[in-house]
């Protein structure tokens, strides 16, 4: 897989408050990986509805396919001011989105290991 970008990424809640996350979309003929990580300016970037306002918006600008795209929320491990705990696990978690006659469902929700992103992606991270 090819990383396609690789930085911070601002997006548009419905209501149009703004959100953010690091974002890496990685591209191969037919097929996309992408992976937003927590910021520690705007944590927890991967609850269900803003998961799916930020998968519009990226579908739209990168032209990712519909059926293929791969969807992983990164939580690194550290704490943020709403976990300020030191000792937090990192954590990944894979949002699968169903298809409804007006677009885009909410996901249903995997956690993976990140030997198992880097085995999806065929390189580390």
């Amino acid at each position: 897989m090819r990383l396609v970008f690789d930085q911070r990424y601002v997006y548009s809640w419905a209501d149009g408050r703004l959100a953010q996350c690091w974002l890496r979309v990685y591209k191969a003929p037919g097929r996309a990986i992408v992976l937003a990580t927590e910021v520690d300016t705007y944590p927890r970037p991967a609850e269900s509805t803003r998961m799916v306002e930020m998968a519009r918006c990226v579908y739209q600008r990168f032209g990712l396919p519909l059926e293929d795209t791969v969807w992983m929320a990164h939580r690194p491990g550290r704490g943020s001011y709403i976990r300020p705990y030191p000792n937090v696990p990192e954590q990944f978690d894979e949002a699968r989105f169903s298809w409804t006659p007006s677009g885009l469902g909410q996901p249903e929700w995997r956690q993976c290991q990140r030997v198992e992103v880097e085995a999806l992606l065929g390189q580390p991270l």
